[in-house]
């Protein structure tokens, strides 16, 4: 029996969006990045020479995840200080944005957030060298 090419288009495109729906969304449950098992997003951090250390969020394009990327910063900030941090600078906040290819298909962007967290004193801090002493001026 040969199919019509229309019900064939519309068994194509079902087919589609069951594919999409049940594995196109992207997760953004509370993990570290892991591009080897596809969860690219999450949070990632590496620890800096000046004792510092960075992390990075990233999440799908979604209304709630602007609120999140940053729940997700603190969160990590004080699970790697064991506890509340010194100092917290978020210094990237990216929102996404919408562009469109040449064939005028939509490509919508991640929200990304990356800043630095101090759990002691910065290691340049400690290792500044003390002030002078004071010295005693000659009177005249």
């Amino acid at each position: 029996m040969q199919m019509r090419p229309i019900r064939a288009i519309g068994l194509a495109g079902l087919l589609a969006v069951i594919g999409l729906s049940a594995g196109g969304c992207a997760s953004s449950e509370y993990a570290p990045i892991d591009e080897k098992n596809g969860n690219y997003y999450g949070y990632a951090d590496a620890l800096n020479l000046d004792g510092s250390h960075r992390i990075r969020v990233m999440l799908p394009s979604a209304p709630e995840n602007a609120d999140n990327a940053r729940a997700y910063f603190h969160r990590r900030a004080e699970e790697i200080c064991s506890g509340p941090p010194l100092r917290k600078t978020i210094h990237t906040a990216v929102r996404p944005g919408v562009a469109y290819d040449m064939f005028g298909n939509m490509i919508s962007g991640d929200y990304l957030l990356e800043g630095l967290v101090y759990c002691n004193a910065p290691a340049a801090a400690e290792a500044a060298p003390a002030e002078p002493a004071a010295t005693a001026q000659p009177e005249a």
